[in-house]
């Protein structure tokens, strides 16, 4: 599981840049500023080691179309190509079930992006007129970490397996059994389905990382508003009258 332990570090280093972030701009600077920084600077850390991880290529075996010839002196069986069609079948039903999730994802991930930018721009407008516009930069911070999160779920991955062009090239003019062929394929397709459906884990877990920071922005953006009074602007009914000249003169 590289890639599930990669997102769980890069949330905990993007956390930890957004604390940092959020403490400097509450706090006193020259009373925290080391602190501050030292979580700042290992939150970066934390996202490149991530960032890395999630990089590295896994070791494979060789690639399914490297075999030479069909393997012989085995016992014939006489139902073995009928049960290598059907797990082609199942396969191919499998990498449209693949595919049609991995499109769910694609558009869960645009609402979060969405969502999170109306959050963010809410609370940068109700951030203008509020007596501590300091706290809006914590349903800001979780907005920006959901969009961090949907783009991680946007992200697209390379499928590592012979593309269409080396397989026809390879088997094309080789002296090899079209029982052997079927085999070639079957180990092709499983593999990209399993590619497949590895991803699509991976982009459920940012998928629901992105709605759980996307709900803590709402309840935040809402705590805000309902604890952070708001100034009326100067023309607003209920707002003090600003004194004229004339009638600090008569006082």
């Amino acid at each position: 599981m590289p890639k599930r332990k990669a997102l769980q570090l890069w949330m905990i280093g993007a956390s930890l840049v957004v604390g940092g972030l959020l403490l400097r701009s509450v706090l006193d600077v020259s009373k925290v500023q080391i602190p501050v920084v030292i979580i700042t600077c290992v939150g970066v850390a934390v996202m490149g080691i991530a960032v890395a991880r999630a990089a590295r290529k896994p070791r494979r075996a060789a690639e399914a179309t490297s075999g030479s010839t069909a393997p012989t002196g085995k016992q014939y069986d006489p139902h073995r190509a009928a049960r290598v069609r059907l797990l082609l079948t199942e396969m191919d039903k499998r990498m449209e079930a693949a595919i049609r999730r991995g499109a769910g994802f694609d558009t869960k991930a645009g609402f979060m992006l969405t969502a999170a930018g109306l959050i963010a721009a809410s609370s940068a407008v109700t951030a203008t007129s509020s007596t501590a516009p300091a706290l809006a930069r914590v349903p800001t911070g979780l907005a920006l970490l959901a969009v961090a999160a949907a783009l991680w779920a946007l992200w697209t991955r390379m499928v590592n397996v012979p593309d269409a062009r080396s397989i026809v090239s390879g088997y094309v003019n080789r002296n090899a059994s079209p029982e052997h062929l079927e085999d070639v394929l079957l180990e092709v397709r499983t593999q990209e389905v399993e590619a497949r459906e590895a991803h699509n884990s991976h982009r459920a877990e940012a998928v629901t990382v992105g709605f759980v920071m996307l709900a803590a922005a709402v309840v935040a953006l809402l705590v805000f508003v309902a604890v952070a009074p708001q100034q009326q602007p100067p023309g607003a009914p209920d707002a003090t009258p600003t004194p004229t000249p004339a009638a600090t003169e008569r006082r």
